[in-house]
């Protein structure tokens, strides 16, 4: 195949925008060589333990028996040290006291294996008390909405009635521990986490407040379509595998690497195994800290080792570089290109997107007119990296799909708690409201291809959900979608100054012909990764992520490869997948040892994820 087609990059140029990400991890201090531990999780890594007090428990494995001590702070108690005695899989749960003063404080946790020097496990971080009238504003608000408007309102108005709802917590806090109390009630309202997270089975949910850098205080009508720069490494999310089964190396595969961010302007891009920061090689010690320190960090050099194939697929190069964290602007468009044959007559747009954010509006219009100047007559659209986003800015890139035959056809319905309903349409949106984004160019197709994986969800589903629905062909291709076919109506917060977003659970989406239960996502129509828990089965175990560039066709990709050949030949490629061969070629084969480890979750950030449909005002205090 590679020697058929040629890959044009076609990204735009415009300016974009995004609200700034904070970051923060455990402490610096790396455990001692041969400390005896490994594989540690901290709940609260890059976050605070809750200055109302709170119980946290740390997890890990040791090579032996093991002893833990808090010395500095008496306000944690150690509560369980589980298999202290044998070691191996181990924990520590900790019971925190309210925090009464204003000031932060840090907790030091050590651990001692038997044959090892005492070594530091982790630090955490326990907020002040001088959040307590915003936490009390914001839970207040967040409160009267779910009352009214939340989908699982009853259930949730039945907690309150019982007094089972913790009021004294801090609103961050506040959704997590009071909604996962409804159980299995409001299980659309998030799920669980798969065997690839290092969170494996623990509740997660989709309604959500966060910190903006600015206020969203515009109407749906009035659309922000652009945004200021945001700060940071500019590296997206990262996959955790065994880099070296003998020296126990570890390394993070990059998912992708932001347009014009300090990491591509350092030369890192998609594919590339960093094995080393600041001159510290990654183990199953520390692995787990740079995962979320690299992806969220807004300031800092960090000295990248990283592991690169060769052309010949087989081979390992390792290089070093430097980035430092800085400003740039967001572009959800991670990869465009266009493949040709020599003839002509093949003409495939390729499109990558992160996420369907509104400030990117400028720069999905303008990539949209390219393809209609290239002449494109098929389109691979790929989501697998893609959580969704504002349904308006969907609706505007399947109007450019669907064409202007389908502009007056259902794009989506959404039915509210009050049994309110709205139905948009491909065209125009909501017609009780516009959107005011108008339709995308007409890429004059009759059929979408589209890649999704567990990341895809909420308006990157309804990509998939809305051309079922009108019966225009489309074929998916990677794993199974991650199910969110529920959305959010946000409202605008402001305290003091400080701006928030709240997105609680509101509305089901269905499309025209009522179809919405998808809640356990969408199968792919050609699997690549099935995620069970056995990765050799796959045709391509590290999906979504992978080991070259966009757009590699020599073997890296087989998800891409497969949506290329049913477009250039209607026929599905043979990739020879058997427990015992190497299940795509040459990506496994150069490197046999490389399993993949328990990933940090992606944090996900505000405006690039969930059906989202904007409030039109801003509440200040």
């Amino acid at each position: 195949m590679k020697t058929i087609f040629k890959c044009i990059l076609g990204c735009c140029a415009l300016a974009l925008c995004a609200a700034p990400m904070t970051g923060c991890s455990d402490s610096d201090d790396e455990p001692a060589a041969g400390a005896g531990f490994r594989d540690v999780n901290n709940p609260v890594e890059g976050g605070e333990v809750s200055r109302y007090g709170e119980t946290i428990t740390v997890s890990f494995t040791a090579d032996a028996g093991w002893d833990a001590e808090t010395p500095t702070a008496d306000w944690v108690e150690i509560k369980n040290k589980a298999n202290a005695e044998v070691g191996g899989k181990s924990s520590i749960r900790l019971v925190f006291q309210e925090n009464p003063s204003e000031e932060i404080r840090s907790v030091d946790l050590y651990i001692t294996v038997k044959g090892h020097a005492r070594s530091l496990l982790c630090t955490m971080t326990q907020a002040s008390s001088s959040g307590a009238k915003i936490d009390e504003y914001l839970i207040g608000k967040m409160d009267e909405r779910l009352k009214k408007e939340y989908l699982w309102n009853t259930a949730y108005q039945a907690l309150v009635d019982k007094g089972q709802i913790n009021y004294k917590t801090s609103y961050d806090n506040f959704l997590y521990e009071n909604l996962t109390k409804l159980g299995e009630t409001n299980i659309e309202d998030g799920g669980y986490y798969r065997d690839y997270s290092s969170l494996r089975g623990q509740r997660y949910i989709y309604s959500n407040i966060q910190q903006t850098g600015g206020a969203r205080a515009v109407a749906a009508s009035e659309p922000v379509t652009r945004a200021t720069t945001t700060v940071g490494l500019g590296m997206g999310p990262s996959l955790a595998m065994v880099y070296n089964s003998q020296t126990k190396e570890n390394c993070l595969s990059l998912g992708y690497v932001y347009l014009e961010s300090p990491a591509a302007k350092a030369g890192l891009r998609r594919g590339d195994m960093i094995v080393g920061v600041n001159g510290i090689r990654l183990n199953s010690s520390n692995y787990y800290k740079y995962q979320v320190e690299l992806y969220t960090s807004t300031s800092g050099t960090y000295k990248i080792t990283y592991a690169r194939y060769k052309d010949d697929g087989v081979t390992l190069v390792e290089y070093n570089t430097t980035v430092t964290a800085g400003s740039y602007t967001y572009n959800p468009v991670i990869f465009a290109g266009q493949f040709l044959n020599d003839a002509g007559d093949i003409n495939i747009g390729y499109l990558v997107l992160e996420s369907f954010d509104i400030s990117g509006q400028e720069i999905l219009e303008q990539q949209l007119k390219s393809f209609v100047s290239m002449g494109i007559k098929d389109l691979i659209l790929d989501l697998r990296y893609n959580p969704g986003g504002s349904v308006a800015q969907c609706r505007y890139l399947m109007s450019s799909i669907v064409g202007k035959a389908h502009y007056d056809d259902i794009f989506a319905k959404m039915t509210f708690v009050d049994g309110s309903h709205e139905t948009w349409s491909f065209g125009y949106g909501n017609p009780a409201q516009s959107d005011g984004l108008g339709q995308g160019a007409d890429l004059g197709l009759n059929r979408l291809y589209v890649i999704g994986s567990e990341n895809t969800a909420s308006a990157s589903e309804i990509v998939i959900n809305s051309l079922k629905g009108i019966d225009f062909p489309v074929t998916t291709y990677g794993s199974r979608t991650e199910g969110k076919n529920v959305g959010m109506v946000t409202s605008q917060l402001v305290y003091d100054g400080r701006r928030f977003e709240f997105a609680p659970i509101t509305f089901y989406v269905k499309n025209a012909k009522d179809f919405g239960d998808y809640a356990d996502g969408f199968a792919a129509d050609k699997m690549v990764n099935n995620q069970n828990a056995d990765w050799n089965d796959d045709i391509d175990s590290m999906f979504p992520y992978g080991p070259t560039e966009w757009g590699n066709l020599t073997g890296a990709d087989p998800a891409l490869i497969w949506a290329i050949e049913n477009i250039t030949k209607g026929t599905d490629p043979d990739f020879n997948v058997s427990a015992s061969a190497a299940a795509y070629g040459k990506t496994r084969s150069g490197a046999p040892g490389m399993e993949i480890l328990p990933n940090a979750p992606i944090k996900l950030k505000m405006g690039r994820f969930g059906n989202i449909i904007y409030g039109t005002t801003a509440e200040e205090k």
